[in-house]
């Protein structure tokens, strides 16, 4: 009898253990950070799923830019410096802490690489929802999708 309610006691601490445990994961692992490979950034970007972030360096924005209907870039987030310097840690984090976090996000550089740490960044602080254009500028050129070239001042 003793040890059958030692038994019974140990289980129910463990349970109670494993039970938290997963609710503790659960809240630390919330929201949506996911890779999209072209075409799936393209239609869900044009079907307005998420509002678009380009996080190259300045020069790099005098390449090739996705444009939408009234042609603005996107990427172009009035009243923050998300387009301006990626390897400024610091303003870019004060950028993103300006953005709903609620909000949903599609971020994309020349490679997709810097994008996809921006992506997990953003996952990190807390954002909901945030997605990569795995292959960056240089899938959607090589997509064949429809770009423009923003003039440098001056010129």
């Amino acid at each position: 009898m003793k040890r059958s309610l030692i038994f019974i006691f140990l289980a129910a601490v463990l349970a109670v253990g494993f039970t938290s445990c997963g609710d503790k994961a659960a809240k630390t692992n919330s929201g949506i950070a996911k890779d999209l490979d072209t075409a799936a950034f393209k239609k869900a970007m044009e079907e307005g799923k998420f509002e678009a972030i380009d996080v190259r360096a300045p020069k790099e924005r005098y390449s090739d830019n996705i444009f939408d209907e009234v042609g603005k870039p996107y990427g172009y987030i009035e009243g923050t410096p998300l387009n301006i310097n990626w390897k400024d840690q610091e303003a870019f984090k004060a950028g993103l802490a300006k953005l709903d976090k609620n909000k949903a996000y599609g971020v994309y550089c020349r490679s997709g690489h810097r994008s996809g740490n921006a992506m997990k960044m953003m996952h990190d602080m807390g954002f909901k929802e945030v997605y990569n254009l795995a292959g960056g500028m240089k899938g959607w050129l090589k997509a064949g999708y429809p770009s423009k070239v923003i003039p440098k001042p001056g010129e």
